[in-house]
């Protein structure tokens, strides 16, 4: 019989501020989820955006921005979105800074939820 190893004797492989990091940056997203939304002035065709978040400790967003908009239209409605989640709850205590800059990548289909992915680790305002 093969014996497993203790759980107090395996390393961990996430410190508890990469855990609360990534529980943070999966609460945005699914709240961006439920408000991101198909752009009604387009009936058809498929688009992606890139949305940068800058979050301040208190959950206020301090800066958004779209790159590499496949159209105006889902840059508006990926911006739109983000107005509808705001605010989020605030930064748990175990994240440093005073800020956090998520990116996500959107993609809209019509006739679909907006599909929501988070990208790269977090990362440091500029």
């Amino acid at each position: 019989m093969l014996a497993l190893p203790d759980a107090r004797s395996v390393p961990s492989l996430l410190t508890a501020e990469d855990f609360a990091q990534f529980q943070y940056k999966q609460m945005v997203r699914a709240r961006l989820q439920r408000t991101i939304r198909y752009p009604e002035k387009l009936r058809r065709g498929e688009g992606t955006v890139r949305l940068f978040l800058t979050i301040a400790r208190d959950g206020t967003v301090r800066s958004a921005a779209c790159q590499e908009a496949s159209a105006p239209a889902f840059e508006e409605a990926a911006m739109d979105g983000v107005s509808a989640a705001a605010p989020f709850r605030p930064m748990p205590e175990t994240l440093p800074g005073d800020t956090v800059l998520y990116e996500y990548l959107v993609a809209f289909v019509p006739g679909a939820e907006a599909s929501i992915n988070t990208l790269d680790g977090p990362r440091s305002p500029q």
